[in-house]
């Protein structure tokens, strides 16, 4: 998978290679006396590997990252996306302080860090390693300005302007990511006695229909490594744990990779509990064994890509006393 959640070891290499740059101050004489890391305790990698929660708050709104083996998932929930998880902890390990700001507290919420400011905690084993204020974006690129919780003074800082702090910003939300290329045979039936099934030939590398019958041909123009890309970047909308009641299988989707593992997906369709409840609502289930407690909501155009027939890309096949029109051979009227 392409987008495979990352562990903490991986976190930890991954941040070690990033360069430390510090933005120029006007006041010299700060620089020299302030300059430095704004957090030194996380320059330990084992500071960062060994992490065990992360704790966000923005407005009142609070979201906990909880370590789960070598997965994170979301308030108790579903997984966490450790790509924009690995921005923050990189952003707060490598951010240097540029100069001294105010110390006070009436002046925080001009700064953006006052009680509805950006507040992140990072605990290892319920210990915890940094817990800091993280406001408005300075006046230089690149720049944005922190304190420390317990702390009332204030710095202009580099390398935290960019990171994130609502809920959605860190559920996963690209499940799965494989592409045409990872794939060896894909088979989909969607329930109407006409189901598809492509295999990639060996020698030319080109998938082809396998339950193409003796009198039918592929359509001009057709691209069977689109039916081969029902799992590439599989984005969901919502997760939930699974429950069927009330929903109806529409299609079942096979991939198989070319490592000889094989993704089975099933698509299911309900009504909407909203006000609207002709609304149609497409889940699906994953057989992976991280998702086989999970059902997703998908977008309409990841069910419409899936929702496919046999027919949709043979058509009949011509016979010798048929004429193709299509060819450049075409006889003149007075033949």
């Amino acid at each position: 998978m392409k987008h495979n959640l990352k562990s903490l070891l991986g976190v930890a290499i991954i941040l070690a290679g990033f360069a430390i740059y510090v933005l120029m101050s006007s006041d010299e004489q700060n620089k020299s006396e302030d300059a430095g890391f704004f957090l030194p305790n996380l320059q330990d990698p084992s500071a960062v590997t060994g992490l065990t929660q992360i704790n966000i708050n923005k407005g009142g709104e609070s979201t906990v990252l909880t370590r789960s083996g070598e997965d994170w998932v979301v308030n108790g929930g579903f997984y966490a996306d450790t790509e924009p998880m690995m921005r923050l902890i990189s952003g707060l390990r490598g951010a240097q302080k540029l100069e001294a700001k105010t110390k006070n507290p009436e002046n925080f919420s001009r700064l953006g860090l006052d009680v509805d400011g950006l507040r992140v905690a990072l605990l290892a084993n319920e210990k915890v390693i940094a817990d800091v204020v993280l406001g408005n974006r300075g006046a230089h690129p690149g720049t944005a300005f922190a304190r420390l919780a317990d702390e009332e003074q204030t710095w202009l800082v580099n390398g935290t302007d960019m990171i994130q702090g609502q809920v959605p910003d860190w559920r996963l939300k690209t499940v799965v990511d494989h592409g045409p290329d990872d794939l060896a045979l894909v088979s989909i039936d969607n329930g109407s006695n006409d189901p598809i099934k492509i295999q990639r030939n060996v020698q030319t590398s080109l998938f082809e229909v396998v339950n193409l019958t003796d009198n039918q041909q592929l359509k001009a123009d057709v691209h069977l490594s689109q039916l081969a890309s029902g799992l590439s970047r599989f984005t969901i909308e919502e997760a939930h744990p699974v429950d069927l009641t009330d929903k109806s299988e529409r299609i079942q989707a096979n991939y198989q990779l070319k490592s000889g593992d094989t993704i089975q997906v099933k698509v299911y369709t309900g009504l909407s509990t909203s006000d609207d409840a002709s609304e149609q609502i497409h889940w699906a289930t994953i057989n992976m064994d991280k998702y086989r407690d999970w059902m997703f909501k998908i977008p309409s155009y990841k069910f419409d890509a899936l929702n496919k027939t046999l027919a949709e890309f043979v058509e009949p096949k011509l016979g010798e006393d048929e004429i193709d029109v299509s060819s450049d051979e075409v006889p003149s009227s007075d033949q």
